[in-house]
């Protein structure tokens, strides 16, 4: 399926929440020019809905949430990065436990379970999540998906 077809129809949905809450949404461009991917659509979809149900919890009002995607070799990586306050390196990963909160001044609501589950259901599927952040920068989360053998 193309990436398109995969994610086209969630990020249009959380553009036009971003717009609602004063927060700038980059989408991106590089989604049409991916090659075909190989996955369960329903499950990467869910990994992207829970990274960016957090950025748009996290990110300040008037702050940013990019999407990102590129190729790499035998999979595509897709990031959503916000200008939020950003996760102390010793968290990276504790975030991906189940229960698992940060500090109560940047985290007022959640169970503490998105994370915990798109990492389930990326190493079900044999892909890779991971964090990349510093407190006070932002946060990137990234995840790959396999590209269709040709």
């Amino acid at each position: 399926m193309s990436a398109e077809d995969c994610f086209g129809e969630i990020l249009d949905e959380y553009q036009e929440l971003c717009e609602c809450m004063d927060i700038t949404f980059y989408m991106p461009e590089s989604i049409d020019r991916l090659p075909l991917l190989m996955t369960n659509k329903e499950s990467v979809r869910e990994i992207m809905k829970v990274l960016l149900d957090n950025a748009v919890k996290f990110v300040p009002e008037g702050g940013c949430i990019w999407v990102e995607a590129s190729p790499a070799p035998g999979h595509a990586v897709l990031c959503v990065r916000d200008n939020g306050p950003g996760i102390p390196k010793e968290q990276h990963q504790l975030v991906f436990e189940r229960f698992f909160k940060s500090s109560e001044e940047t985290n007022q609501g959640g169970s503490g379970l998105g994370l915990a589950i798109a990492r389930e259901l990326a190493d079900g599927l044999g892909e890779k999540i991971w964090v990349e952040s510093e407190s006070g920068e932002g946060a990137a989360f990234f995840f790959t998906v396999h590209f269709a053998r040709t």
